[in-house]
């Protein structure tokens, strides 16, 4: 695989793993290892589904847009409105939750300042970063992604000497639904695509290969 594809790869990957992933082993706990992992299969395989749906629509349709152009060229005005309140209301609350947990937890491990200090600090470093272009964010997501899969790794290997077969049984009927949000918010990175795409505009072919790897690899 080439620099562009592995940028192209982490860009998604990074994007889509974020704090969703560590509240999934509760959702899944509270139904039952296996239900939650049928929930896990059913409901990565839509998000796969929808990501590739996305890329396809990115591809077939002429020059650069975020989802709001997408909405507004294909379904108008209204497509647009609601679009809009969708991201308002999901992606960038989620992104505020972000930002004031990161000011949290970095004031807790440092134990000096305020936590909206931090917080100003690291949207600061990241507002930078983005105006160096999505090349040089899809250089950090490299680094970042692959130190956080690193981290998981040595997580779960730590871990395996308190495995208990005993929590793999039992399946809860009144979490039937808990994990579908989570699950959902978790795998969701399908906002990240045109800027893939941006990145492998002159690899297109390998378009659907970075995009389906890229889900694959978070699930």
């Amino acid at each position: 695989m080439n620099n562009i594809f592995i940028r192209s790869l982490a860009l998604l990957v990074g994007t889509t793993i974020g704090a969703g992933i560590f509240a999934v082993p509760y959702a899944l706990a509270q139904i039952g290892f296996i239900p939650g992992s049928l929930y896990l299969l059913i409901i990565g395989g839509l998000v796969i589904l929808l990501n590739l749906m996305y890329g396809e629509v990115v591809l077939r349709t002429k020059g650069d847009h975020q989802l709001t152009g997408y909405s507004q060229i294909y379904f108008g005005r209204k497509g647009k409105v609601i679009a809009t309140f969708t991201l308002l209301l999901g992606l960038y609350g989620a992104l505020l939750a972000y930002l004031i947990q990161i000011g949290v937890f970095t004031a807790g491990i440092v134990g000096m300042g305020a936590p909206w200090i931090w917080s100003m600090v690291f949207f600061s470093f990241a507002s930078l970063a983005v105006l160096r272009g999505v090349r040089f964010i899809a250089e950090l997501e490299t680094l970042f992604a692959g130190g956080f899969m690193l981290l998981l790794l040595i997580l779960l290997g730590g871990s395996l000497s308190h495995l208990e077969l005993a929590n793999y049984s039992g399946f809860n009927l009144q979490s039937l639904f808990l994990p579908y949000g989570v699950l959902l918010f978790a795998l969701t990175g399908a906002t990240v695509i045109p800027e893939v795409e941006e990145l492998m505009r002159r690899q297109h072919p390998k378009l659907k290969r970075c995009i389906l790897m890229g889900s694959l690899i978070p699930l």
